[in-house]
């Protein structure tokens, strides 16, 4: 086992490994730093594809649409990171670890010239030059190649570089497609970016070398299965999802018995799926049964149990058993605050959830005083441009508006789009929601003229992305023209 210890915030971080001491010269301060400019690297490039479309004033195109949802993950991903920035750190020098071993391993296979360039890599620089000195190595006739793209492709994964890391992970399968944990992670990262029909098609591939491999109650075959149903999960396959997850959780109770946190993670996931398709009473069985296996596990303070606690409350929530919700949710605001303390946007989320719960309710005071609380914390940490900034302005509109306060409603409402637009451009659904719901506002003011437009442009926007009987296209035809017929009456 490793021990991490480190000797101030700015100093470089040393693992211990037995009687050895490996210095990984990246401090936490660095790279948060690091982090932060990634960020607004991605920024700047989905600002740039947004002007670029409004200039050429076209609709965009499949790569486009590609290009940006690219970025887009990748921010998340770099968020995800400042959002949890010691667990992030934590598997930053886990990965330069890993990079330091396998080399070792390779040392026999390549050029001691190729092995000192990454041994430099890992100790004095950043991770995408140690990448880049694997990715060296699969340039050359060695017969490390598959390890040494493989080693690359985590390494890019880990630095949200997802089109480099699917490259690499592509490379090591196309050279060794028999190793399981090679097409695992291409799989992995093919569900990361979306694709997941091409994911499934690899995880069933590694599903099928782990069986033979290991057999069929291996905890490696259990995550297979598990991701699988994932997948299939996204798609919308619920029962095939079931299946899988219910195959990962026999499994796994084999391996691990009743209180494991792996077992539990298999009946949190069954419970999501029996969610999605309605099945509440089920879906709070599973949920319950991850919470007490995980209370037993973790204890009250843990942000597992935290998870667990949301979950049964949004499932509360969507029984409209909102008072049972904000039980919940009380509970997991309790434990975010002891987790993470006042400003951090988890416990924004967490109060966020409450103030939905209150809005349910039909208590719209109390909701907006949770909504601005997790409004005010995620403008601190994010600042104006913000997804989750503009969903929280959202749905203080939305409160306002249950309130008959049109006029504040649709100023919040103008904010959120104002965001929205700058992050994700014209046609993208958020911003198509975000007019929807100004339209609606003026709609119910009696400003029917004020609301014609921004119900026109959200369906221009839904039209291209969503069937013509989807819901929201049918409701904005409905809309529009009974907005219509109140104008010519005027």
């Amino acid at each position: 086992m490793t021990n991490q210890s480190s000797t101030g915030i700015n100093s470089p971080n040393i693992i211990s490994e037995g009687n050895v001491e490996i210095n990984y010269g990246l401090s936490l301060k660095e790279f948060e730093k690091a982090l932060k400019q990634q960020a607004k690297t991605i920024r700047l490039g989905l600002e740039k594809f947004h002007q670029d479309q409004l200039n050429i004033e076209r609709s965009v195109s499949d790569k486009r649409l590609q290009d940006i949802t690219i970025l887009e993950l990748e921010l998340n991903g770099v968020q995800s990171k400042l959002d949890d920035l010691d667990a992030a750190y934590k598997e930053l020098l886990i990965a330069r670890t890993d990079s330091d071993k396998a080399i070792e391993l390779l040392r026999d296979k390549i050029p001691e010239e190729q092995v000192k360039l990454v041994k430099e890599a890992i100790h004095n620089k950043s991770n995408d030059e140690i990448s880049q000195a694997f990715k060296e190595i699969v340039n050359s006739s060695s017969p490390a190649i598959a390890e040494a793209a493989f080693q690359a492709a985590k390494l890019d994964e880990i630095n949200i570089h997802y089109l480099d890391a699917c490259k690499y992970f592509h490379k090591a399968v196309m050279l060794e497609d028999d190793n399981p944990l090679y097409l695992h992670h291409y799989a992995s990262i093919l569900s990361t970016i979306g694709d997941y029909r091409k994911s499934i098609e690899y995880y069933e591939l590694a599903l099928a070398c782990g069986l033979k491999t290991y057999g069929k109650d291996h905890p490696d075959v259990a995550t297979l299965r598990n991701n699988l149903g994932n997948a299939y999960d996204i798609l919308g396959d619920y029962p095939t999802a079931i299946e899988y997850y219910e195959l990962a959780l026999a499994s796994d109770l084999k391996a691990y018995g009743e209180n494991h946190p792996k077992v539990a993670s298999r009946r949190n996931n069954l419970g999501g799926t029996y969610k999605s398709l309605g099945e509440y009473a089920k879906a709070i069985e599973y949920f319950l049964q991850a919470l007490v296996s995980d209370l037993k596990t973790y204890g009250e303070a843990h942000p597992t149990v935290a998870i667990r606690r949301n979950n049964l409350g949004s499932t509360y929530y969507f029984l409209s058993e909102y008072t049972i919700a904000i039980e919940y949710f009380d509970l997991v605001l309790v434990n975010g605050l002891q987790t993470y303390g006042e400003e951090h946007p988890q416990v924004a989320l967490y109060r966020n959830n409450i103030g939905s719960a209150y809005k349910g309710l039909g208590e719209y005071t109390k909701a907006l005083i949770y909504y601005e609380q997790a409004l005010a914390s995620d403008l601190k940490t994010y600042g104006e441009d913000h997804p989750q900034v503009a969903l929280y302005r959202n749905n203080i509109g939305k409160a306002y508006e249950s309130l008959g306060e049109y006029t504040k409603a649709i100023i919040y409402y103008e904010q959120a789009l104002a965001s929205d637009l700058r992050t994700y451009g014209e046609d993208h659904p958020r911003v198509a929601k975000r007019r929807m719901n100004i339209g609606g506002a003026y709609h119910s003011f009696g400003d029917y003229l004020e609301a014609i437009e921004p119900y026109k442009l959200a369906y221009k926007a839904f039209s291209k992305t969503l069937p013509f009987k989807h819901e929201y296209n049918k409701s904005l035809r409905e809309k529009i023209k009974d907005v219509e017929a109140k104008l010519i009456k005027l």
